[in-house]
């Protein structure tokens, strides 16, 4: 269960006993490494790496996160986020 905090949502809702997660997403200490190195893999990159707050997280405000997605040759969609000082 996924909703953005500043975003309607929208859809239709999952159909009772559907399977499937719809991302993955890790912390990473380097994103900008990983995503070289997803990039040289073959996932593409659905957007470059942008600085958020950690609000979107259900934290505190006045941290920062720099996140991205990605999508593997499976067509998986991947976040990468990590935590700025």
């Amino acid at each position: 269960l996924d909703q953005p905090l500043s975003t309607d949502p929208e859809g239709q809702p999952l159909e009772l006993f559907q399977t499937g997660i719809h991302h993955f997403s890790f912390w990473v200490d380097d994103i900008e490494a990983l995503v070289a190195r997803a990039r040289a893999g073959g996932f593409e990159l659905l957007f470059e790496p942008a600085v958020g707050d950690t609000l979107a997280y259900g934290e505190p405000p006045g941290g920062k996160v720099m996140s991205t997605f990605l999508r593997d040759p499976d067509g998986n969609y991947v976040q990468l986020d990590q935590r700025l000082p």
